[in-house]
C-alpha cells in the first residue's frame, strides 16, 4: 500500500482490543491481491493484537490516510512470522521487523468520509487546544509518590517518544 496507514486495528471476538500500528508510509506491504504483510517493530511492549492473533487466527484493520476522509477496512485470517528472510525485507531504519504478519484478506473496502468528516479529524481548527496527559499526575499518586516521581515519569514518557520510539522498553 502506497500510502501513510497510520492506525491498524486488530480486534478478537473473545477478548476485544485494539492494537494501534504507525510507520512510514507504504509499510504495509501488499504481497499479491489477497495477501498483506505487517511488520511488527520494536516499541510494541503490549502485544495485545498479536495476542488475539494467536488465539483466534482472525484479525480486522483499518487504515486511517492522513488529510483523507476515507478510511481502508480489511478483515481476514492471519498468522504472525519469525522467518529471518521475511522480516529482513520488512526492514525500517536499517533494522528488520522482530516478526510478521501476514493477512489473507477475506473482506476489503473503502468506508465513506462521513464519520471523519463530522469529527473534523484532519481540520486543525476543530483541535482542542494543545495539553497532554500527564502519566505522571496519575500515577505518582496512586503509588504513594510526590512530584519529583511524577515528574520522572512525564520525563521518561517523552523519552520513549522520541529518543526511543524505535526501542523496547
Amino acid at each position: 500500500m502506497n500510502y501513510g496507514a497510520n492506525r491498524l486495528d486488530c480486534r478478537s471476538s473473545a477478548h476485544p482490543s485494539r492494537a494501534a500500528k504507525g510507520d512510514d508510509p507504504g509499510f504495509i506491504r501488499v504481497e499479491n491481491t489477497k495477501t498483506l504483510l505487517i511488520p511488527e517493530r520494536a516499541g510494541n511492549n503490549l502485544a495485545f493484537g498479536l495476542s488475539n492473533i494467536l488465539a483466534t487466527g482472525k484479525i480486522g484493520l483499518i487504515a486511517l490516510v492522513p488529510a483523507t476522509g476515507e478510511t481502508l477496512r480489511v478483515s481476514g485470517t492471519a498468522e504472525v512470522y519469525d522467518d529471518q528472510d521475511l522480516v529482513a525485507s520488512l526492514s525500517s531504519l536499517g533494522k528488520p521487523a522482530l516478526l510478521a504478519t501476514r493477512v489473507r484478506i477475506e473482506r476489503c473496502y473503502f468506508h465513506c468520509a462521513r464519520s471523519i468528516v463530522r469529527a473534523k479529524l484532519w481540520d486543525p481548527k476543530a483541535w482542542p487546544a494543545a495539553g497532554r496527559v500527564s502519566f505522571g499526575r496519575i500515577i505518582a499518586p496512586r503509588v504513594g509518590a510526590g512530584d519529583d516521581m511524577a515528574a520522572q515519569i512525564d520525563a521518561s514518557v517523552d523519552g520513549a517518544y522520541t529518543t526511543r520510539l524505535w526501542q523496547n522498553g
